[in-house]
């Protein structure tokens, strides 16, 4: 250390050779006090701070320096280690005595270094020292670490300079070499502060450690699991422990801040517990159940629960744990299985089902090539049918045998029984209906089902199997070609027919459902003889009816039953005649008179016309009697499940329950999201009807291209829109709060209808709104642009719109086009010349119908336009609407659009139909089209916006 005299001393500071040189002795006082430094003219004596004063401008600078620090203090003499680090350059340069010997300056530099060693117990320790540059090993327990703006290791009155970048860090040194590293006071803080100060000064990693904390999470956690013995009770009880580097803890509870850390035996390593992954763990057996107990210091678990913890095979326990169970635990067995046995009784026209019940365990064994060998044991048990289904309806895990052994049944298992439960089995032997083929193919799937004798296995072979039914012969007097799938529609139908079945044929519309079913009816005909049968149509489809039998099957006698009752009750149906035609709204007149004749067969089509179970059509079909029955329908599910019931109601009753025991078997579950209830359903009715879509089958159908056309609102129409929904959507809000929303549910649709009024055209609501002014319809002149162009292509055009008010509209805007349009709606009388004239070459081009006059019984194969002028939330029936034009027949492309205003309530009502799309395809097995379920009123209410 250099000293400036200028600027240390001043001017008055004496540095002559007749200046005052001191002698000094340094004596240690403590380790806690420093040193205590006292100058004398000679070696022993002692100047007091008085005489210094006198003394002090003719003293050396050196001196100078040294004293100044001396009276610095608050007790003259007493200096601390820091200062003696500044002062040691300054005394090795006058005579200074430590205990006799004089302070020298050595010329070995330190480097800072730890090192472990242990008690004579063996006790691990961290021992802080200096190497010199031979390797030399300095402990600070040999002498005094100064520590200041540079450190020294002072021993026995030998200084060494300290290198490190940090010397000030040093002075903690000071408090001892020597540190144990276990005890309480050696906390995994404490340790990350030794390393940062060790690091701090420059001592290498290798050489600290032993101070690592190993942190991290558990290496695995332990679950013990026992029965407490109490009597007539399922409990265990479970306790958990985290395993840290083969050191278990107990974890059960929670543990005080200052328990995070484990003292590994015979080492100095240290563990800080991952408290989080703790909780997490204790978190994650709460959420199977089981509950904390204070005075047992351990999770409980009853019943099902204790039965899954303590089941070895079918643990609960993450896979990750190490399950450790109580030396007697209940013995659990693998599965249980189902052995069949199905009779066919021709006579009877049943099924004879018999089946049995075995409990079955896998045992591994070994052979001579050390191959593991897996083979099931069969268990005696008595399983009896009406204590499965009570367990089946409790919805446990776990089955308790006699014994007191428990099984967990497997999916499979559970599956069949529901099979079993869903065709009223309460025994071991029950009859049922062929129409539960589905029921029968499902469990086959899974449980091979053992034919009794050679007819029953040729009964399951073509109907129990994935087998095509067996082809026929067109009929020899059909006057036409049947398509390819027209074929094997027939083969189904007959196959139906050879096995006293009864179905639905659902082909998508367009497909000749009409052509198929004429075909059975011959076929049967020509292969049994004379038997009449039925035909309940639509009034618009009855004329189609004839017309095509007349065709295509003229060997058939027909008898229509329409008209006026006068014509009606003219006719003489027991002149040999084959097929009696009539429609619903006949029907209905005259169901007691036709419910007196037996037919062979009955068919409906558009069955969907019965679809409501208490409408006056399926109240007066059920009176009527047949020996086989039919139903023709595109749509077999509109809206909801409770329609396909209907259906089958008429086909086969009792086949899917009373109404009431459908709908909690499957409508309400499956509306919860069910899917269980789902594929039973759709199990049970899927072999009895075929679906087969356009796109599918008739290939060479032209391709349909569906376009949105987005309207944007023009300002006044928007302004009037967006007052009015507000309006609206207020005072729905408050009848909805006066009396719920299902009573609500008419002002909900009025709500609706009016705001699609607005978007259709404002003028539409003139009655029930006073307007100041009614602003132009910005749809109404889109539609006008687009009917411009389509009529100066030379397009065919029909136009669908569901008000009529709005039909009117449509048909003032396409009269100043300069077309005079047809129209087609519900009070239209004779529809089938209103048909013909579109239909016919030089009819006029365009046709404006009702979207629910026009979506059954019509074929308008003319028109290679379709607009749809409003959209509907039903999906199914605007393709049917399509589907007038895109049908077997059409040899042009159809240009299929939606007109839909922009940020409206249209908007909303495309996206609820992309919403109610999906639940007939998974019941009938393919894309019906058909919505969810019928649009309920919170639905509705969300269109308001």
């Amino acid at each position: 250390m250099v000293y400036s005299r200028s600027a240390s001393f001043g001017a008055d500071v004496n540095t002559g050779l007749d200046a005052t040189r001191l002698v000094y002795s340094l004596s240690p006082l403590s380790r806690s006090h420093g040193f205590e430094l006292i100058p004398g003219h000679k070696r022993g004596e002692r100047i007091s701070e008085f005489e210094i004063r006198d003394i002090i401008k003719t003293l050396h600078p050196v001196d100078l320096e040294i004293v100044r620090e001396l009276r610095s203090g608050q007790v003259y003499g007493n200096v601390n280690e820091a200062q003696v680090a500044r002062l040691l350059p300054l005394l090795t340069r006058r005579k200074t005595y430590i205990e006799g010997t004089r302070l020298r300056m050595t010329e070995i530099e330190l480097i800072p270094r730890a090192r472990g060693s242990q008690t004579e117990k063996g006790s691990p320790l961290l021992e802080l020292g200096f190497i010199d540059e031979d390797g030399d090993w300095h402990g600070v327990e040999d002498g005094r670490v100064l520590a200041g703006p540079v450190a020294y290791l002072l021993k026995n009155a030998r200084a060494s300079l300290i290198k490190t970048d940090e010397p000030w860090q040093l002075a903690r040194w000071g408090a001892g070499g020597i540190i144990p590293l276990t005890g309480p006071g050696m906390t995994p803080a404490r340790r990350d502060q030794l390393s940062r100060e060790l690091r701090a000064v420059g001592v290498p990693e290798e050489d600290f450690s032993l101070l690592a904390v190993h942190r991290g999470p558990p290496d695995k956690f332990i679950v013990y699991v026992w029965q407490p013995d109490i009597p007539d009770a399922i409990v265990v009880q479970v306790k958990l422990e985290a395993e840290y580097q083969g050191v278990r803890v107990p974890a059960s509870h929670a543990v005080e801040s200052n328990a995070v850390h484990i003292e590994v035996p015979d080492t100095e390593r240290l563990i800080e517990r991952d408290l989080a992954s703790e909780d997490e763990a204790r978190t994650r057996l709460r959420r199977l159940g089981f509950k904390y107990s204070r005075e047992a210091d351990a999770f409980v678990g009853r019943g099902e629960l204790a039965l899954n913890a303590l089941d070895r095979d079918r643990s609960i326990f993450p896979s990750t744990w190490e399950v450790v169970l109580s030396s007697s635990p209940p013995i659990f067995h693998d599965d249980v299985k189902l052995t069949t046995e199905l009779k066919l009784l021709e006579d009877r026209g049943l099924l004879d089902l018999s089946f049995a019940f075995h409990v079955t365990d896998k045992i591994e064994t070994t052979n001579d090539q050390g191959e593991t060998i897996t083979t099931e044991q069969t268990i005696e048990s008595l399983l009896n049918m009406k204590d499965l289904l009570l367990w089946l309806q409790s919805g446990q895990k776990y089955l308790r045998l006699e014994d007191g052994s428990y099984v967990a049944p497997s999916e499979d298992f559970k599956k069949n029984l529901r099979i079993l439960e869903d065709m009223g089995a309460d025994s071991e032997r029950i009859l049922v209906s062929p129409l539960c083929i589905g029921l029968l193919r499902m469990m086959n799937n899974t449980t091979a089902l053992k034919a009794a004798d050679a007819a029953t296995k040729a009964w399951l072979d073509e109907l129990a199997s994935d087998n095509k039914p067996a082809q026929v012969e067109q009929p020899e007097s059909l006057q036409g070609e049947l398509r390819d799938y027209q074929r094997r529609g027939l083969d189904w139908l007959s196959m139906l027919h050879r096995h006293r079945l009864t179905g639905i044929l659902a082909d998508d519309m367009g497909l000749g459902n009409t052509m198929q079913a004429i075909s059975l009816l011959l076929k049967i005909k020509e292969d049994e003889g004379f038997g009449q049968s039925l035909v309940v149509a639509p009034t618009s489809v009855v004329t189609v009816w004839r017309d095509e039998i007349q065709r295509f099957a003229p060997a058939i006698r027909i008898a229509m039953w329409h008209g006026s009752p006068k014509l009606r009750y003219e006719i003489d149906l027991d002149d040999n005649i084959d097929v009696i035609i009539t429609s619903y709204g006949v029907l209905r007149r005259d169901a007691e008179m036709l419910s007196e004749r037996q037919f062979r067969y009955i068919i409906l089509d558009e069955a969907q016309s019965a679809k409501n179970a208490a409408s006056q059509n399926a109240t007066a079909i059920r009176q009527l009697k047949s020996e086989r029955r039919l139903a023709l329908t595109g749509t077999p599910i509109e809206n909801r499940p409770e329609e396909l019931w209907t259906t089958f109601d008429f086909l086969a009753p009792g086949f899917l329950g009373s109404l009431r025991q459908f709908r909690k078997r499957y409508a309400r579950p499956i509306s919860r999201g069910d899917g269980q209830a789902l594929e039973m359903l759709a199990t049970r009715v899927q072999p009895l009807i075929l679906r087969r879509l356009k796109s599918e089958v008739a290939k060479e159908l032209p391709e349909k291209v569906e376009t949105v056309i987005r309207c944007e609102l023009n300002e006044d129409q928007r302004a009037l829109y967006d007052h009015l929904a507000g309006r609206l959507r207020k005072e729905v809000e408050e009848k909805v709060q006066e009396v719920g929303i299902q009573k609500a549910h008419l002002d909900i649709l009025a709500a609706l209808t009016r705001l699609r009024q607005v978007c259709c055209d404002p003028e539409l609501l003139k009655g029930n709104e006073t307007l100041p002014s009614v602003p132009d319809s910005a749809k109404l002149q889109a539609f006008e642009e687009l009917m411009r162009e389509a009529l100066e292509s030379g397009r065919r055009i029909i136009v669908f719109s569901q008000f009529v008010e709005m039909q009117k509209r449509i048909i003032q805007v396409i009269k100043k086009l300069g077309v005079n349009p047809l129209w087609l709606h519900g009070g239209t009388r004779d529809r089938d010349k209103v048909v013909a004239k579109f239909q016919d070459p030089e009819g006029p081009p365009v046709i404006v119908v009702s979207l629910r006059a026009g979506g059954t019984g019509l074929t308008l194969t003319r028109a290679d336009t379709v607009i749809h002028y409003d959209p509907w939330w039903n999906p199914a029936v605007e393709r049917q609407a399509t589907d007038r034009a895109h049908r077997l027949g059409q040899t042009q492309t159809v240009l299929v659009y939606k007109l839909v205003c922009s940020e409206t309530i249209e908007e909303r009502v495309l996206e609820l139909a992309d919403r109610k799309e999906a639940l007939a395809s998974d019941i009938l097995g393919s894309d019906f089209g058909g919505g969810a379920k019928r649009i309920s009123p919170s639905e509705v209410m969300s269109l308001i916006q």
